[in-house]
């Protein structure tokens, strides 16, 4: 197995559940970790492989957009992927939302999704 990865994607963007969340917008955090088959190609092609210049445009189109839910993020993304690249076989996506207001202090909210 190969394990393809883009860690700590930061993005300012507009998601939460409450409607003030959408219009004042937060920092955000990203990993993504693609699996696919060993990597065995000697021919040194990306389209051998998952480009991760791929990965981040698609995390970013998704951070581009409003979504109430951190759940609901990783899981588009993951699709995603999955829909771009065959050779996946498994995603992992981390979404860490930056000091969110909750009445306290809390350094990250922090969702783990994988299909």
């Amino acid at each position: 197995m190969t394990r393809i990865a883009l860690e700590g994607m930061h993005f300012f963007a507009y998601h939460g559940y409450y409607e003030e969340e959408r219009i004042v917008g937060n920092q955000f955090i990203l990993d993504v970790f693609v699996d696919v088959s060993t990597f065995n190609s000697a021919d040194d092609d990306i389209n051998d492989t998952v480009n991760y210049e791929v990965i981040y445009e698609i995390v970013k189109s998704h951070m581009d957009k409003k979504y109430k839910l951190l759940e609901t993020i990783a899981l588009n993304i993951s699709t995603d992927l999955k829909a771009k690249f065959s050779n996946i076989k498994k995603v992992k996506v981390r979404v860490a939302k930056v000091g969110p207001q909750l009445g306290g202090e809390v350094d990250k909210a922090v969702i783990e999704f994988e299909s």
